[in-house]
């Protein structure tokens, strides 16, 4: 699949009932749309492999950071994190619910009152391209996930320093762990 925007131009990747057919839609930054008839999990697969990335990597070192066993955010490139969002209620049984919304791409996330959507949409994400994703979840569920996506970016960021440091920074280690640590609660909604 060699027509996938670049991984800078992926605002989100949803599942989108084209007709009574199922497609997966890619929204660009620019707000032009690309539909195709993979699977959403496909897209996934084939943009991790354009990156040269392990997505089963991915996902097992988010669940470690954001200690979740599922819906776990996934940092592709310094310009891609995808945060997972419920954008609609699949018609049949085993097609997608879950699509995915670049970090990098939100502007603002609008509750049910401001947002004006209709059931079963309680929220919607503004893009960059000026696009409006409604979205099945509260807006308090999608900034948990904005939360853990953070996080998957302090881990990863923790492990490529623990990776290259040298004796004199342990200690920037030390912090890093921290600073995890802290992360974790904030994002699990405890107060320290």
């Amino acid at each position: 699949m060699n027509n996938l925007p670049l991984p800078k131009d992926i605002a989100a990747i949803i599942p989108q009932y084209i007709g009574r057919e199922d497609h997966t839609v890619i929204i660009a930054n620019t707000g032009e749309k690309f539909s195709y008839t993979n699977r959403l999990k496909t897209i996934l697969r084939n943009i991790a492999h354009e990156l040269c990335l392990d997505l089963g990597a991915i996902k097992k070192t988010t669940a470690k950071a954001t200690q979740q066993a599922i819906l776990q955010p996934l940092p592709l490139s310094p310009v891609l994190l995808l945060i997972p969002v419920k954008v609609r209620i699949p018609f049949e049984l085993g097609q997608p619910s879950m699509g995915y919304v670049n970090f990098y791409s939100i502007t603002n996330i609008l509750d049910e009152k401001t947002a004006k959507q209709a059931l079963p949409y309680r929220a919607s994400i503004e893009l960059c391209c000026g696009n409006r994703l409604p979205v099945v979840w509260t807006s308090s569920t999608i900034k948990k996930q904005i939360r853990y996506a953070r996080l998957s970016l302090v881990e990863k960021s923790a492990a490529q320093i623990c990776s290259d440091s040298q004796p004199s920074t342990t200690h920037l280690v030390l912090l890093a762990q921290k600073f995890i640590d802290f992360m974790r609660h904030s994002a699990s909604g405890l107060d320290i």
